[in-house]
Formats: structure tokens, C-alpha cells, sequence
């Protein structure tokens, strides 16, 4: 949700959509069969809008949004099932733009538009991973999440408005973060997971605690510095 320098005058452009994350499904760990589910939770809700301007007062066109997600690299990464993100943006330290699957989170199950609320929408998955579960722990705590761009462009000023020049726009995908673009848009859950299947305390504190432990077997440096 911020703009970093890049070379040639290109910006890291992270934007955060101006609403959140609705529940839409959520299930345990595992099903009734007690076989492996990848996918733990449904989210949906507004990922880009072309009226409201985001946190850093950036405007999205409607032909820049139309030309994103009617692009042929949305619509391969969608067909494929390759639409992944990850938990907030890559930092300034590890300088990096594309993904790095050791992080993915979630996939980005489906993208339209609703014309009446001026925005994109989409379908998002949280996937079986060590990251997507740190992210359903949240979700069954009440987290209210949000969905953020992360893109590479230059800015432009026109009628008073800061609008994103789509001339050097270049979308890579749709980051899940904390803080929605509104502070009076927050989640509304529409569905519930049972009692049985909700993880208990003692549970849930023991699968953090193996989760942590896994990635950092894994050499997660930026993981293993918020550890004390």
C-alpha cells in the first residue's frame, strides 16, 4: 500500500482496494472423510476499484481496470489455476516483484466486474500452505482482511487527481492485507464453520508453533525476524 522507486522512474505501485474480504466458505483442516482439503477458506469481495480513490489517493481508471483483467496474462493465470498471492507485499529488503511460492497463500479463484459499485470483485481461496494457514487462524479470530495490487507503473495528474498512467502499468498480482482501503469497510462474515470443527485453543496454538517451525527450516529470514 505504498510506492517504492524502482529504475527507470517506474514506481512499485501497492494499492489497497477500497473495501474487504467477506467470508463466503470455511472448513476445518480437514473434511468429514478426514482426507486432505487444499483449500481451507472462500473469501470474496471488491479487489480494484475505478471510482474511489485508494489510501494513497491514486485513482484506477475503468479502461486501465477493464484492460488488467480482460488481459490475456489474467486470463492464462485463471485458465491454469496459477493466480496465486501471498500474505502482504514483498518488503523493500527483498527485492523482488514476482512470486516466491515458499509464501503463497491463497489463489485468486475468479475475477468480474459489477458496473453498480464502480469496481472488480473477486474469488479467493486460502489454500493448505504455511501461510495460508497463519491466514485462516486470523479469519476464525474475526481478522477482517483486504486485498492489495502489487504492480510496477508511473502516476500521472489530470483534473486534479493523481490517475495511474496505463501506459506503464504492469500487474503481477493481488496480495492479501490487513487494512482495507476504507477504514468503515469491514468484514461481514455470510457463513460459519461449526463448533466441531473450529480448532481449539490449545490446538491452534500448537499448529502456529509448527507452522513457524516449518518455515524457518526453510531459511524464511524475514519470518524468523519477528521471532524473539
Amino acid at each position: 500500500m505504498n510506492t517504492s522507486t524502482t529504475p527507470n522512474n517506474v514506481a512499485l505501485l501497492e494499492d489497497t482496494s477500497p473495501g474487504s474480504l467477506s467470508l463466503v466458505e470455511s472448513s476445518g483442516y480437514y473434511d468429514s472423510g478426514d482426507k486432505h482439503s487444499p483449500i481451507l477458506a472462500t473469501l470474496s469481495g471488491p479487489c480494484m476499484s475505478y471510482t474511489v480513490p485508494t489510501r494513497n489517493e491514486r485513482l484506477y481508471t475503468e479502461s486501465l481496470c477493464d484492460t488488467i483483467h480482460n488481459s490475456t496474462y489474467v486470463k492464462e493465470l485463471i485458465e491454469t489455476n496459477n493466480f496465486f498471492g501471498e500474505p502482504s507485499h514483498p518488503t523493500p529488503v527483498e527485492q523482488r516483484l514476482d512470486l516466491y511460492y515458499p509464501y503463497v497463500s491463497h489463489r485468486i479463484r475468479e475475477v468480474h466486474k459489477e458496473p453498480s459499485k464502480g469496481a472488480y470483485y473477486c474469488t479467493i481461496d486460502i489454500l493448505d500452505t504455511p501461510y495460508g494457514r497463519i491466514l485462516k487462524t486470523l479469519i476464525d479470530v474475526g481478522a477482517k482482511l483486504g486485498v492489495s495490487s502489487r504492480a510496477t507503473g508511473r502516476t500521472i495528474e489530470s483534473n486534479g487527481h493523481v490517475i495511474v498512467d496505463p501506459q506503464s502499468y504492469n500487474f503481477i498480482t493481488y496480495d492479501i492485507v490487513h487494512m482495507p482501503g476504507l477504514k468503515s469497510a469491514r468484514i461481514q462474515k455470510t457463513s460459519s464453520v461449526s463448533a466441531s470443527t473450529i480448532p481449539t485453543q490449545e490446538s491452534t496454538i500448537v499448529k502456529l508453533s509448527n507452522q513457524i517451525d516449518e518455515c524457518i527450516s526453510h531459511n524464511d529470514v524475514s519470518m524468523r525476524g519477528t521471532i524473539k
